[in-house]
């Protein structure tokens, strides 16, 4: 199995008011609704272990094109990735995130996480469907996504 560095690195500063991250949150959110997207939503997710979760935006005109933008908050807004998501699950488990990717029998799930204030990931399974055979489910909790319109998970962290 490989792992790979994500180059960005979180360092470790006082956590940032509660108020500053739903600003920031809800004006991106508010910037990237502007776009034509048929991807609108959005999810939040604790991956650096500090409290404040970090935030997910799904984009894109259709699932082929799909991408999930990180974003993390420490003294401002800093992206830290940009991913493809074209036929992609997410699920949760403690300080990390599962990507499930299935398209056309083939399928693969990568776990990311944070290591040294660094994001990683790391291919953890992958396989190919037998005929008959039904996609593996991770353990992990799914993730449910929110549709911009509403900012109520934001507003209540």
């Amino acid at each position: 199995m490989f792992i790979y560095l994500i180059s960005v690195s979180l360092m470790a500063n006082a956590a940032p008011a509660k108020s500053a991250v739903k600003k920031a949150y809800i004006a991106q959110i508010q910037k990237m609704s502007q776009y034509n997207n048929n991807f609108r939503t959005y999810f939040l997710i604790d991956i650096s272990g500090d409290g404040i979760p970090e935030l997910f935006v799904r984009t894109g005109t259709c699932e082929a094109d799909a991408q999930i933008h990180i974003y993390t908050y420490s003294t401002k807004l800093t992206k830290l990735i940009t991913m493809n998501a074209s036929h992609t699950n997410f699920y949760v488990g403690k300080g990390y995130f599962l990507t499930f990717n299935a398209h056309m029998g083939d399928w693969y799930t990568t776990k990311y996480f944070m290591q040294k204030g660094k994001l990683m990931k790391k291919v953890v399974s992958r396989g190919t469907l037998k005929d008959g055979q039904d996609y593996p489910e991770p353990k992990e909790i799914g993730v449910y996504e929110i549709d911009f319109d509403n900012l109520g998970p934001i507003q209540s962290m």
